[in-house]
């Protein structure tokens, strides 16, 4: 009872602490995340009103952020079966340029062998 009666009263805000902030060089705050607002000058309904709106801002944010990051893990995985298939396919190109090689330098000695016997036998 009591709680709900003191949520509605309308209590004057305390003089807030100076804090060490963030400047940039003109001494400006660099970051305001609702930037014009005067807090002092609000009652407890508009600022749980904010409250509110920004806690469903930041779920918002959040729910996009989820969903970039499992795009992100889909690109990964994406890239490294692509990287690992392009190893793979690598490997069978060098394997056939050695099979094709060696099939070369076969015919060439077989070349050389029937050369070898034409020559024997026209002598």
């Amino acid at each position: 009872f009591f709680l709900f009666h003191w949520r509605q009263l309308d209590f004057p805000i305390m003089a807030t602490k100076k804090s060490k902030s963030i400047k940039d060089a003109k001494g400006k705050d660099k970051w305001d995340p609702i930037p014009n607002l005067k807090w002092n000058e609000k009652s407890t309904v508009e600022l749980k009103d904010l409250v509110t709106q920004m806690e469903l801002d930041r779920d918002s944010y959040c729910k996009k952020r989820n969903s970039v990051q499992v795009e992100l893990g889909s690109i990964q995985s994406y890239n490294e079966i692509t990287q690992e298939r392009t190893r793979r396919l690598d490997m069978e190109t060098e394997k056939i340029d050695l099979e094709i090689e060696n099939c070369i330098e076969d015919n060439s000695v077989e070349l050389q062998v029937y050369e070898q016997k034409k020559f024997f036998l026209n002598y």
